[in-house]
């Protein structure tokens, strides 16, 4: 009877935890059978040794970058990239100044390896400064930092999330709140893990006075 009432109560603790998390949007959405099962097989693949993942700077090849990105989305969320941006492929991508795309390589420090035009819009780099800085410099220092930092933890072991609202910071330091960043895994088309991207309404950010976001990282 004791170990009946254990089991119990180990059991409403787990539903307690899942469901405080989802309440922070720390879990994805619920995943259909089938693409849990992708989720599955992917998690189970090694990180690449590829140029994208391993080393610092720009990815070689855009145009097929954007598509691993674009592919990868698709098999989280369901829609591509194209379709989540209402494009017609790498190129449109690239050039946009409204949906920003970024991502970072699986370095233990990752490094920026792309930016879209709307990234390095919005972050205030040049191309050449985007990939050498390391990814963690977009948020701010402190809680905000942490915050990110689990985020990425979160999307290796999980493969993606939605991120409703978050503080992030350009290269001179200004914040700026960006809404709903969609943040997930990159594979190439052997299923190698070879980084991370998000992708976001540059339309939608709203540029935080030093009050307001000192106040929203506390």
């Amino acid at each position: 009877m004791l170990t009946f009432a254990i089991c119990i109560w180990i059991t409403a603790v787990a539903i307690v935890d899942a469901w405080y998390l989802r309440r922070l949007r720390l879990l994805p959405r619920p995943l259909s059978i089938a693409n849990a099962i992708q989720v599955a097989e992917l998690s189970r693949v090694p990180a690449s040794s590829c140029l994208h993942a391993t080393s610092p700077g720009k990815v070689d090849e855009p145009s097929e970058w954007i598509r691993c990105v674009s592919n990868s989305l698709q098999k989280f969320y369901g829609k591509s990239l194209y379709e989540e941006m209402s494009v017609a492929g790498p190129e449109n991508v690239h050039s946009n100044e409204q949906y920003v795309v970024v991502s970072h390589g699986t370095q233990v420090d990752p490094i920026y390896n792309y930016a879209n035009k709307a990234g390095l819009i919005c972050f205030g780099y040049t191309e050449e400064e985007f990939v050498q800085s390391p990814s963690r410099k977009s948020a701010p220092e402190g809680v905000l930092s942490e915050d990110r930092n689990l985020l990425v933890q979160h999307v290796l072991n999980h493969g993606w999330t939605i991120i409703p609202q978050s503080i992030r910071q350009n290269k001179d330091g200004e914040r700026f709140l960006v809404q709903r960043i969609l943040f997930f895994n990159v594979y190439d088309d052997d299923g190698n893990r070879t980084g991370q991207a998000a992708t976001f309404d540059r339309y939608k950010v709203e540029m935080l006075p030093v009050d307001k976001a000192k106040t929203n990282e506390k």
